[in-house]
């Protein structure tokens, strides 16, 4: 009696844990739109370090890290607020067509700021 309770329970235990992972797998799904324009905002904010810029903080936003950016590379403030802009379009806003995340990539690829004096 009880082994075929057992059975029964394990059985019942992994079709949840089953179907819980099939469940998050569809919820955490990625948007590779979205992705792509993280992947080259974190490119734009690493060449900004290389140019003496601190890393954004944990508490600071793409418009807030970028009007920061600007104060500390004012030759590059225009290019700056264009590629954040840009991003924040990218990311944010609805952009079916892909243009802006096409703009994103073209502005963070020419970008190539000097050193903060």
């Amino acid at each position: 009696h009880w082994t075929k309770l057992v059975a029964i329970c394990i059985a019942l235990l992994v079709t949840f844990l089953t179907g819980l992972a099939i469940y998050l797998a569809w919820a955490y799904r990625s948007d590779g739109h979205r992705d792509n324009a993280s992947r080259y905002f974190r490119k734009f904010c690493r060449k900004l370090a290389r140019a003496s810029v601190a890393p954004r903080r944990p508490n600071e936003g793409p418009s807030d890290f970028g009007r920061r950016a600007a104060d500390i590379l004012p030759t590059a403030s225009e290019t700056i607020e264009e590629i954040t802009d840009a991003y924040v379009k990218a990311r944010y806003e609805l952009d079916e067509d892909g243009r802006e995340l096409e703009r994103l990539k073209q502005l963070v690829r020419s970008f190539r700021p000097t050193h903060a004096t």
